[in-house]
Formats: structure tokens, C-alpha cells, sequence
């Protein structure tokens, strides 16, 4: 999972690079860069978000890998209201609304994803400490 996920972010990252509007998915995964050459990885079970470019930049990825699972150290979590994109900080809990996203292109893919996989498939997305270790036991 991890080549394929790397994979898509330099997708996505040279998407900003090039201030190329692309809204792809992996999974339960989003990826989305806007023309202000801005992109983001959004995961949409729990609605977290990481930045992965900014005006154009690249960002470092802050992805840890094991054998068994795949860590994202995500830094925010996201919600579409009124047809608007809005990102809340983990850290202070400051909300911002996101121009120049493509908010409709990104709730069709909410919509295809979750049509696609099972409320079940959902939940076992994420794994929490006791079963990791219970399932390396």
C-alpha cells in the first residue's frame, strides 16, 4: 500500500507543482490539489487531512510504515459545508474555510467511495493499539 500511496502523492504533488486542478482516489483516500498549487491527502472515515504541497511546494510526507500497518500523522481533519472545504488544526482547533478547492469533484469521490466499501470495511480501516497487537500475537 505504501508504493501505491507514494505514488499518488508525487502524482498529486506535481499536480500543485503544475497549478493543475486533480481530485484522485486510492482506497479510502483522497487526494486533491487546487490551482493555487495546494494538495492534500484526505481519508475519509475518520475525515482527517495532511497538507502535501503548498503553493506549489512539496511538503514532506509524514507517512511510517511496519509490516503491518501504514501510519499517517495526520494534522487535520476536514468537512464540505454549504459547498465550501473547511480544515480544522488538531493542534489549537482553529477552523479556515479553502478557496480554490474542488469541493463538488471531492464529494462525488466521498460518495463513490463509500458506495464502493461497506460500513464494516470502514470501521477496520483503523486498527487500535489492543487489536495491532493482538493480530501480531
Amino acid at each position: 500500500m505504501k508504493i501505491s500511496l507514494l505514488a499518488e502523492i508525487e502524482k498529486i504533488q506535481q499536480a500543485a507543482r503544475s497549478r493543475r486542478e486533480t481530485v484522485r482516489e486510492l482506497g479510502v483516500f483522497i487526494f486533491f490539489a487546487g490551482r493555487d498549487g495546494d494538495a492534500w491527502l484526505l481519508e475519509i472515515t475518520d475525515s482527517d487531512a495532511v497538507q502535501l504541497a503548498n503553493a506549489g511546494n512539496p511538503l514532506d510526507v509524514p507517512i511510517e510504515e511496519n509490516p503491518e500497518t501504514l501510519e499517517i500523522n495526520w494534522s487535520h481533519t476536514f468537512e464540505l459545508r454549504q459547498r465550501q472545504f473547511f480544515l480544522t488544526t488538531y493542534v489549537d482547533k482553529q477552523e479556515r474555510c479553502l478557496d480554490q478547492v474542488p469541493t463538488q469533484r471531492i464529494k462525488a469521490a466521498i460518495r463513490r467511495i463509500r458506495k464502493r466499501y461497506s460500513t464494516e470495511q470502514l470501521k477496520k480501516v483503523h486498527i487500535s493499539e489492543g487489536e495491532s497487537q493482538e493480530a501480531a500475537g
